[in-house]
This record gives C-alpha cells, structure tokens and sequence, in this order.
C-alpha cells in the first residue's frame, strides 16, 4: 500500500508540475502577445505627442559648437544707440509767424499760421463784431466768449504773445474747430 501511495503521490506531483507549467505558458503568451505591445504602444504614442509638442512649439535642440583652428577671441564692441529726433525746419516770413511755429510746434505751424493768416492777415490789431454781439481780436481773431478761459482775458488776446498763447490753449482743448477759416477751409490757400 505504501508503495501505491508513493505512486499516486507522484502522480498528483507531476500533474501539478505540469498545471503550473501550463499557467507559465499562458502567462508567457499573455506576456508577449498583450502586454509587451501595450506598452510598445504607449511609449510609441508618448514619442509621437513628444514630437507633434515639439514641432508645433517650434523648439529645436542646440547643436554643438565646432570650433575651428586656431580660435580667436576678440572683445566685443559696445556699440551706444542714439535716438536723434529730426526736427522739420519751418521757414517763416514774420517774425510773428516764427512765434506761432514756437508756440504750435513743428506738427502744426504750418495749419496755424495759415489760420491765423486767413483770420485776421496777420495783424495784431485785427477786430471785428459779430452779429450776436460777440467780437473777435488780435491774430487768431480769439472770440470773446473765450475771454474767462486762463491766459485768454481781454487784456493778454490784446497782444500778439497773448493772443498766440490763448490760440494754443484753445486748440488744445478744442482742436481746430473753433475757426471759422478752418471749418470752411479757407486757411488752405495760405498753407505753404
């Protein structure tokens, strides 16, 4: 009986040797046929975006610098950049035209002093009365309707500095418009 048992003990060993050689086949094929792919497929697809970002960023890895024979290090010349504003020179016939040029600047001199030209033809005395009982003095024939305004009472548009700097701060805050000779265009045939 011993013998049997010892037989059959056997038996059962070798059946299971041979389920578990069975199960590492399986796992093997299992191994080989999923997962190794699987991650095969991964890293393919994670090279794939890594290259699909880099293209489309545009970003390129630096290549190594190859020096040749001899090399020759120099200093460098610091080089200073110098912004030179140009400035439009304005030729004027009057020496109150220069202070208008002055007063406006290079931008506007020319559209001032064809204003003011067409406005009063330059006198300083100029005056004129209007039909709703405003009147209109000095160069750029300022209204008086402006005379509580700074630097534009009667006594400063009276003379040709006041009357020149009560323009200025007009058209700063009005821009042209307040002109009658700029609304009809009649400065343009004085325009230079």
């Amino acid at each position: 009986m011993r013998l049997q048992e010892a037989l059959d003990k056997r038996e059962r060993e070798r059946q299971t040797e041979r389920k578990q050689q069975e199960v590492a086949k399986v796992f093997k094929v299992i191994f080989f046929v999923v997962i190794i792919p699987l991650v095969l497929g991964f890293l393919v697809g994670v090279l794939v975006n890594v290259y699909r970002f880099i293209d489309s960023n545009q970003i390129y890895l630096k290549s190594p610098v190859i020096f040749q024979n001899p090399v020759e290090i120099k200093p460098r010349e610091v080089v200073f950049f110098v912004e030179v504003q140009q400035v439009a020179k304005v030729e004027t016939e009057t020496t109150t035209e220069a202070k208008v040029c002055e007063a406006f600047g290079v931008e506007n001199c020319k559209i001032a002093v064809a204003i003011m030209k067409a406005e009063s033809g330059g006198k300083v005395g100029a005056f004129n009365s209007n039909t709703n009982g405003s009147v209109d003095i000095g160069l750029f024939q300022i209204n008086s309707v402006h005379f509580d305004k700074v630097s534009c009472s009667l006594q400063e548009v009276a003379t040709e500095d006041g009357n020149i700097a009560c323009a200025l701060s007009i058209y700063k805050t009005s821009g042209w418009s307040p002109w009658v000779a700029f609304n009809s265009g009649a400065f343009k045939q004085f325009v230079k």
